[in-house]
């Protein structure tokens, strides 16, 4: 997305421009600048040692979300923010499914909200701007690995479409449950 092609959300509705002017919140759909990790970072964390929803046991340092902005500076993988004034409220992404060459039209997606902006619609205007995006790319599939008891995520890709390909059972163990994974899946064309 240019400068002049903004995602602009407001309640269901999605402008695209710079002139746009409403009363009330307005989230703003971006690519992620570097300023905004520290907040991403905050973001993650927080689910890491808080929920289910990431296998990750350990907070991340800030450099490894440095490593992490690097890789989607690839126009290839995109990596997105939902910005309401200067704070970030969630992020998403498409990440290569796998290294080896063949995957190469198949991507990853992940999509994390900040704690006290749950079930506000950020969510999937995230994953609708990621899916617009992976169609401009020409993605053929897209894969979203969802622990089993993360409802609200498995409900999130069912509304768009992502169907379950697939069901680890009892793959993590944390705080002291056995997770198992889903693997959902959409196919673009």
């Amino acid at each position: 997305m240019g400068k002049n092609n903004r995602v602009l959300c407001y309640d269901d509705i999605i402008v695209i421009g710079d002139e746009l002017r409403l009363e009330g919140v307005t989230l703003e759909i971006r690519k992620v600048k570097r300023k905004d990790l520290k907040q991403i970072q905050e973001i993650y964390n927080h689910a890491i040692v808080n929920l289910t929803s990431t296998f990750d046991e350990e907070p991340r340092s800030f450099k490894a979300y440095e490593s992490w902005f690097e890789l989607h500076q690839n126009p290839n993988y995109p990596l997105l923010v939902a910005v309401e004034n200067t704070s970030v409220k969630g992020w998403a992404s498409i990440s290569p499914l796998h290294p080896r060459t063949a995957a190469r039209f198949t991507g990853e997606t992940s999509v994390y909200i900040k704690n006290d902006s749950y079930h506000k619609g950020i969510g999937s205007q995230l994953l609708k701007a990621l899916l617009n995006s992976a169609i401009d790319l020409g993605f053929h599939s897209l894969v979203a690995l969802v622990v089993g008891n993360n409802q609200p995520s498995v409900r999130l890709h069912e509304k768009f479409g992502y169907r379950l390909a697939g069901k680890c059972e009892e793959v993590a163990f944390k705080f002291d449950t056995w997770l198992d994974l889903l693997i959902m899946q959409k196919k673009l064309y």
